[in-house]
């Protein structure tokens, strides 16, 4: 009974009803911890990533062969893997902690990509008698990956094939030393990092943690429409990167609120509609766990007919809490002194936001606070 009402409990705390696929990942999973024991890592800071990881453990109401499994690897450098314990080699709660707690720190270097490698050949291979072949986790498999550095060695193409093994990867970076662009890479999209600034405050992303390990991704959804001359369309980035590669913007299908940035023909970056005056809008990315970039964009002209769309925009900042659109759009990003196009961006500031600095702002007048005419000139 004890353990029906912890289910119950924690589905509750996720937001979902009984009987759901958040249930059912409850009820059985194989969750194993990819953990970083490199030379970078004290005693002391490894005893308290082992708390974090024991702390995620005693949320599983029902821990073994019926219910949540888990298996730990640590690891360093590129030949330096070892299986702590497998899925099936503790069948109970108290057997899993007390084998966490025999984990011990001693590598060198740090190798992610060989370490990702092996957790597909080992302990996520359903070939392999180690307790991963159960039908009720085929969709319940989750790589939860604890680093505190930098990497080596061809880490993304491993992370890959193992998603493709249908193993959700979970990214956790600990201080200021890590790669975030390399953890976004990793992990099975950027809502899927989390960043701590120290050993100390694992306990910061645990609810988020379990939340993104028992909750199937919806994808990202904005707050606010893209303009309409936007819609079902697709403008190519001219001229391209700096390495040559074509990039284009989307934003159409069933979603009108998600704009899509492409490389190359992979889709890399979802920006939201976040908020929004007339041709003035805010976009918000996704860079960690309830971590967020915006920006100020503003459209000046489209000509649908040839997919040419001309825009100003500001580089991507960060903000403490929920910014409006005035904290984004401040009219720093058009300043004369700043923008290469500045007779094109012409004024720096929507309509409802107050100026404050009268010798580079330039407030735009009332037809801004509109989408304007179809050719997206209301203001020429």
């Amino acid at each position: 009974m004890w353990k029906e009402i912890m289910v119950a409990m924690l589905v509750s705390f996720l937001g979902k009803s009984e009987g759901s696929s958040v249930e059912n990942c409850i009820a059985c999973s194989d969750i194993v911890f990819l953990i970083d024991d490199s030379g970078s890592i004290n005693d002391a800071e490894f005893l308290q990533m082992k708390i974090f990881i024991k702390s995620v453990v005693q949320l599983f109401p029902n821990v073994g062969p019926n219910g949540a499994q888990f298996g730990a690897v640590s690891f360093s450098s590129e030949d330096d893997q070892t299986t702590e314990f497998d899925l099936n080699d503790h069948g109970d709660a108290t057997s899993v902690l007390a084998a966490i707690d025999s984990v011990v720190n001693n590598g060198t270097g740090t190798h992610i990509g060989a370490a990702l490698e092996y957790l597909e050949n080992n302990l996520f291979n359903m070939d392999v008698d180690n307790g991963a072949g159960r039908p009720c986790a085929v969709d319940n498999r989750f790589a939860i990956v604890i680093t505190d550095g930098k990497t080596v060695g061809g880490t993304v193409p491993k992370a890959q094939s193992l998603k493709n093994a249908n193993v959700k990867i979970l990214a956790v970076g600990v201080g200021d030393g890590v790669d975030t662009s390399l953890l976004q890479a990793i992990a099975s999209g950027n809502q899927n990092v989390f960043l701590v600034e120290d050993f100390d405050t694992f306990p910061s992303i645990l609810d988020g943690l379990i939340s993104s390990i028992c909750t199937q991704d919806s994808g990202p959804h904005g707050f606010c429409g893209f303009p309409c001359t936007l819609h079902n369309k697709t403008y190519d980035l001219c001229p391209c990167d700096e390495n040559n590669v074509n990039q284009t913007y989307s934003v159409g299908g069933n979603d009108t609120t998600v704009f899509t940035e492409n490389f190359g023909g992979e889709n890399k970056t979802d920006w939201e509609c976040y908020t929004r005056s007339g041709r003035f809008y805010v976009v918000r990315r996704c860079v960690a766990h309830d971590v967020f970039e915006y920006r100020c964009m503003r459209d000046i002209m489209y000509n649908t007919n040839k997919d040419i769309r001309v825009y100003c925009m500001s580089e991507w900042a960060s903000f403490d809490g929920n910014p409006s659109l005035c904290d984004v759009c401040d009219g720093s990003a058009f300043d004369k002194d700043k923008a290469l196009i500045i007779k094109v961006c012409g004024c720096a500031l929507p309509t409802i936001c107050p100026v404050t600095n009268n010798i580079t702002q330039t407030q735009c007048d009332a037809c801004e606070s509109s989408e304007g005419n179809d050719d997206g000139l209301c203001c020429s």
